[in-house]
């Protein structure tokens, strides 16, 4: 299988596995989601406004959801994508505020879904 073929079959699943996340209400991983997708599409070298438009849905729900980890994370992809200095500089601050928030030994996500399933 080549690369172009092994990616579009990675972007295939995430594609599916944002449908589910979606439909059934369960958005806990979606912003990680939506941040592997912008790395993928990077690797295929996609639209530039696709691969932006997946980091700033990634960043928008780990905002909303308070989930700094994959804040910082999609930030960092962000960065290091060199796309969108705009997006960089609206959420700068922002991931700024979450990182120094963070208590020592505090736990970074909270998965609310968890505790519903057991």
């Amino acid at each position: 299988m080549t690369r172009t073929a092994e990616v579009d079959e990675a972007l295939a699943l995430l594609g599916s596995a944002v449908a589910q996340a979606e439909a059934g209400g369960s958005r806990f991983w979606l912003a990680e989601l939506y941040r592997r997708k912008a790395e993928l599409l990077l690797l295929q070298g996609d639209a530039e406004a696709d691969v932006i438009a997946a980091l700033e849905k990634s960043i928008a729900i780990a905002a909303e959801q308070s989930a700094v980890p994959f804040l910082v994370s999609t930030y960092q992809t962000l960065q290091s994508s060199g796309l969108a200095p705009e997006l960089l500089s609206r959420y700068r601050d922002r991931v700024e505020r979450a990182k120094s928030a963070l208590e020592p030994g505090a736990a970074l996500i909270v998965n609310p879904e968890s505790a519903v399933r057991h």
